[in-house]
C-alpha cells in the first residue's frame, strides 16, 4: 500500500512538472514533450479497447500578446502535420494583437485557434472561435496582393481601407467586386434605406428624394420606371451650346472652334445623306447593350439638343427678317398699283 501511494504521487509530480500532457494514442508518442500542444484526446482501440471512449479537453489559459511557440512540428503526421495549424487555447488578454503570428481584429477573452496554412510557424493567423466558420474577412492599407493578406482561401474578402474598395478571392486571385455591391449610399457613407437618406432602394427602382414612383401608376411607363428624382439633377460638361450663337456673330467660336453654322440648303443635304441632323449622334453610332437596347449619353444630347434649337432660332429670326423685307416690298407694289388704278379711273 505504501508503494503504491509513493508511486501516485511520483505520478503526479512527474504531470505537474512537463504541465502539458499528450494522451496516448500511439507506443511510440506517448508525450509530446517540450511543445506548446496541451491535450490530444484522441483514443484508438488498440490501447483503450474501443475507439469510442471519450477524453475530456483540457485547454491552456495563456495570454496570445505574450504567448510563444516551444518549437517546430513534432508527432505523429497524422495528428500534427503543419506548424499547428487547428491549435486552440482559451486567450486571457483583451485588446492588442498576438505574440506570435497575426491576429484577425483584436484579442478578446475567450477561445481563439490558429490557422496555419504555411510552413514556418509564424506564418499562421489567430482567429476568435465562432468569428470565422467560412471565408475570412481581412484589411489593409492598400490593394492585395499575392503576398497580402497572407495565405487566402476561396471565397475570402479584402477591404482596400485608402479606397474602400471591396475584393473577393475566387480562382486563385482577388477581384475588385466594389462596383457589384448592389446598394446606394448616402451622403454619410451608409447604406441608403429610405427617403430619409435621401435615397431608397428597391429590388428594380431607384428612388431619390422619394419612396414611390413619379410616374403616375395608370400610365402604361410606371412599371418600367427604374429611376424617380424628387428635385433637380445636377451634371457637368466640357461645352454648351453657346458656340451656336458665338458662331454666328463673331464669325467663330472660343467655345467650340470646329463648329460651323450651316445653311438650311447644307442642312438638307446632310440630312438626305446621313439620314440624321449634323451635330447629333446618329444611330449608327450608338452603342448596345448585350440584349439589343441603345445606349446614349444624356448630357451630350441635351448640349446637342439646345444647338439645334439655338440653330433653329437664328434661322427663324432671318426667315423673319426676309418675310418683312418681303412685306415692305409687296406693300410698296401695293401702293403703286393703287395709285396706277386711282389715275386710270379703275
Amino acid at each position: 500500500m505504501k508503494t503504491n501511494y509513493i508511486y501516485l504521487v511520483f505520478l503526479m509530480a512527474t504531470m505537474l512538472g512537463f504541465g502539458q500532457v499528450r494522451i496516448v494514442n500511439s507506443v511510440n508518442n506517448l508525450a509530446a514533450l517540450g511543445s506548446s500542444a496541451f491535450i490530444d484526446a484522441s483514443s484508438i482501440d488498440y490501447l483503450n479497447a474501443t475507439a469510442n471512449e471519450g477524453k475530456g479537453l483540457l485547454y491552456p489559459r495563456t495570454d496570445l500578446t505574450t504567448f510563444t511557440f516551444s518549437g517546430g512540428s513534432f508527432g505523429a503526421p497524422s495528428n500534427y502535420p503543419t506548424y499547428y495549424d487547428g491549435f486552440v487555447v482559451y486567450n486571457t488578454a483583451s485588446g492588442g494583437k498576438a505574440n506570435q503570428g497575426t491576429t484577425e481584429g483584436t484579442l478578446s477573452e475567450g477561445f481563439w485557434y490558429y490557422k496555419n496554412k504555411s510552413n514556418t510557424i509564424d506564418g499562421g493567423t489567430w482567429i476568435a472561435v465562432g468569428s470565422s466558420g467560412g471565408p475570412s474577412v481581412s484589411k489593409g492599407p492598400n490593394v492585395p496582393d499575392s503576398n497580402h493578406p497572407a495565405h487566402p482561401e476561396k471565397g475570402d474578402v479584402y477591404v482596400d481601407e485608402s479606397t474602400g474598395d471591396i475584393y473577393t478571392y475566387v480562382n486563385n486571385k482577388w477581384t475588385n467586386k466594389t462596383m457589384n455591391r448592389g446598394a446606394w449610399f448616402n451622403r454619410g457613407g451608409a447604406v441608403a434605406t429610405s427617403n430619409t437618406d435621401d435615397m431608397y432602394v428597391m429590388s428594380s427602382w431607384v428612388g431619390i428624394g422619394t419612396r414611390f414612383k413619379l410616374t403616375p401608376s395608370y400610365s402604361s411607363q410606371h412599371a418600367s420606371e427604374r429611376l424617380s428624382v424628387n428635385g433637380t439633377i445636377g451634371t457637368t460638361n466640357s461645352v454648351y451650346a453657346d458656340y451656336v450663337f458665338e458662331e454666328y456673330l463673331d464669325g467663330a467660336s472660343k467655345i467650340k472652334a470646329d463648329y460651323k453654322f450651316k445653311s438650311l440648303e447644307a442642312v438638307e443635304r446632310f440630312i438626305k445623306i446621313n439620314k440624321h441632323l449634323p451635330g447629333v449622334t446618329g444611330i449608327k453610332a450608338l452603342a448596345k447593350t448585350e440584349d439589343g437596347r441603345y445606349v446614349f449619353n444624356l448630357t451630350e444630347l441635351s448640349v446637342q439638343s439646345l444647338e439645334k434649337i439655338e440653330e433653329l432660332y437664328l434661322h427663324t429670326i432671318a426667315q423673319n427678317k426676309q418675310l418683312k423685307a418681303k412685306d415692305k416690298k409687296i406693300k410698296a407694289l401695293e401702293d403703286r398699283l393703287a395709285k396706277i388704278e386711282h389715275e386710270l379711273g379703275l
